[in-house]
């Protein structure tokens, strides 16, 4: 298995072990290496995991991107984690359905009786951000509802990103009874924003 920084994340340790988990059920043992985004670190990884003779890769990426795989990653010995070959799609790959979260997260609020739901999501640009405002939205659609103007902020995955927009968002005249947030640091910094403004 080899990544640009999954290794070393604390948030990427379900989709080692599940490789692990994977693995060794097949009678296979998982080698971890990490490139750090440097390219030169990820050609000599690769030739050491092919000198010897790993049975297969597993290139996973820690960002949902699109990547140019690196030579000598044969495509019928090689899965893409969490990324999408730019060139040709010869290559398996298994992604996360970040569009299919957000009407479930939107089910979750009608069901508790909201309906004036915001988004505050990731930066624009990023396929899962992307996928995941696109998926709020179907969501909203799917129910006959739409999200009022300025409520769908688009900022970055951090506490204090999510804080900022959650204080313009919540202390405007006419604002969201619940808010569909991008991840759990952005929804850290909606809430401690709804307590500074003291809103239960």
């Amino acid at each position: 298995m080899l990544s640009d920084s999954i290794a070393t994340s604390p948030f990427a340790g379900r989709m080692v072990l599940g490789a692990m988990e994977a693995a060794r059920a097949r009678g296979h043992q998982i080698l971890l290496m990490e490139s750090r985004s440097d390219p030169g670190a990820e050609a000599e990884a690769i030739a050491e995991l092919r000198a010897r003779r790993v049975d297969g890769f597993v290139y996973a990426a820690m960002e949902l991107t699109m990547t140019d795989v690196p030579a000598g990653l044969d495509p019928g010995r090689t899965v893409l984690a969490n990324c999408l070959p730019l060139a040709e799609n010869t290559y398996a790959a298994v992604m996360t359905d970040e569009r299919g979260g957000g009407p479930s997260a939107v089910d979750v609020l009608l069901a508790a009786g909201h309906e004036d739901v915001a988004l505050v999501g990731g930066p624009e640009g990023n396929i899962a951000a992307d996928n995941r405002t696109r998926g709020f939205t179907d969501g909203l659609r799917a129910a006959g509802l739409s999200a009022r103007q300025g409520w769908v902020r688009r900022i970055g995955w951090q506490i204090d990103e999510g804080y900022a927009a959650a204080l313009n968002l919540l202390d405007a005249t006419e604002r969201p009874t619940a808010v569909v947030c991008a991840n759990g640091r952005v929804a850290t910094g909606v809430l401690l924003a709804a307590a500074r403004l003291g809103i239960a």
